[in-house]
């Protein structure tokens, strides 16, 4: 279990659930580079956090983009931070969604994350990241903000960073394309 310390205005809570249920979704790697989530806890850790994202009926046909985690983040957020979620994943990703939020004196975090096999992934964040020296960046418009594709060997290959009322927001992806990445970026929505 990951030890949360809790601070005045700090929480932390990572939760992890599949789509779909099975061995093979306990068995996919936690998704990493969300904001402090260092390695994988499941379940509640505290009385006062959210439960397991618990699987969806195996009859039912898989969501394009789940969407269970984005709608918890929009409950817990206030109003005047814009939760931002992807319309399109490509179809390399599996169902196992992985999410964390936090709220510092400075403002507010989160991460939600999409695996898939081999390595493949991409994390939507909102607050600063950990990423490596981009070999090339190249412009992109997301949301009407202008913004920096940033493409590298190292973690992560593709990085999409803008600033959006004052607050920055990423997304990294490994193992997918750049027009992937342009394609998730161009869909991006408000959570209602």
């Amino acid at each position: 279990m990951i030890p949360i310390v809790l601070r005045m205005c700090s929480v932390l809570v990572l939760v992890i659930g599949a789509c779909t249920a099975g061995p093979a979704a306990q068995s996919t790697p936690p998704v990493t580079g969300l904001p402090g989530a260092s390695s994988p806890a499941v379940g509640p850790q505290t009385s006062s956090t959210p439960s397991l994202i618990t699987p969806a009926d195996a009859s039912q046909p898989r969501e394009a983009v789940p969407v269970a985690a984005w709608r918890d983040l929009r409950q817990r957020f206030p109003n005047e931070v814009a939760v931002i979620r992807p319309t399109h994943l490509p179809s390399n990703l599996g169902p196992t969604v992985a999410y964390s939020y936090s709220r510092s004196a400075n403002d507010w975090r989160y991460g939600v994350g999409y695996r898939g096999p081999s390595g493949v992934g991409v994390t939507f964040v909102l607050g600063l990241v950990n990423s490596g020296f981009a070999e090339r960046q190249e412009p992109i418009t997301v949301r009407g903000q202008r913004g920096l594709l940033l493409i590298s060997s190292q973690f992560p290959q593709l990085q999409v960073t803008w600033t959006e009322s004052d607050r920055r927001y990423y997304i990294q992806a490994n193992g997918i394309t750049t027009e992937e990445i342009r394609r998730i970026a161009a869909g991006l929505i408000d959570e209602p």
